[in-house]
C-alpha cells in the first residue's frame, strides 16, 4: 500500500513539473516564427527613419529575436516608441538607444538581452 502512494505522489510531481516546464517556456521566451511583416521606427537627433522592413531584414530579426530568454528586470536604459520595430501590429520591441544592449517588450513588459553584433545590426537597420 505504501508503495502505490508514493508511485502516485511521484506520478503526480512528475506531472506538474512538466505542466510548470511548459509555461515557464511559453512565458519566458519570445516566439516569433509566425511573424509576417514589421516596421522600423528611428526618430532621434541623428536621423529619422520609418520604414516597412523587408522580407529578408525581418528574417534576420527573426534569427536575432526568436526564443531569446525575456527577464523581468528594471534597467537603467532609455527606451522610446521612437526606436522601435512593430511586427504584425501586435509585438512591440523598443530598443534601448545609448550604448545599452537590451530590448524592451512592450506587450509582454519584459526585457531581452542583446550581445553587441545583433545591436549594431539592428541599429545598423534602424538607420537605414
Amino acid at each position: 500500500m505504501r508503495i502505490k502512494i508514493v508511485i502516485c505522489v511521484a506520478i503526480l510531481l512528475g506531472i506538474c513539473s512538466i505542466l510548470l516546464g511548459v509555461a515557464f517556456y511559453q512565458t519566458s521566451f519570445l516566439h516569433m516564427e509566425s511573424v509576417q511583416s514589421a516596421e522600423s521606427r528611428y526618430i532621434r537627433y541623428d536621423g529619422n527613419c520609418v520604414k516597412q522592413l523587408t522580407d529578408e531584414e525581418i528574417a534576420v530579426l527573426k534569427l536575432i529575436f526568436n526564443n531569446k530568454f525575456m527577464m523581468k528586470d528594471i534597467p537603467a536604459c532609455p527606451f522610446s516608441d521612437d526606436v522601435s520595430i512593430k511586427f504584425d501590429n501586435e509585438l512591440t520591441l523598443w530598443i534601448g538607444y545609448d550604448s545599452c544592449g537590451i530590448v524592451y517588450v512592450e506587450e509582454k513588459d519584459r526585457y531581452i538581452d542583446l550581445s553587441d553584433s545583433e545591436r549594431d545590426f539592428v541599429f545598423a537597420l534602424l538607420k537605414s
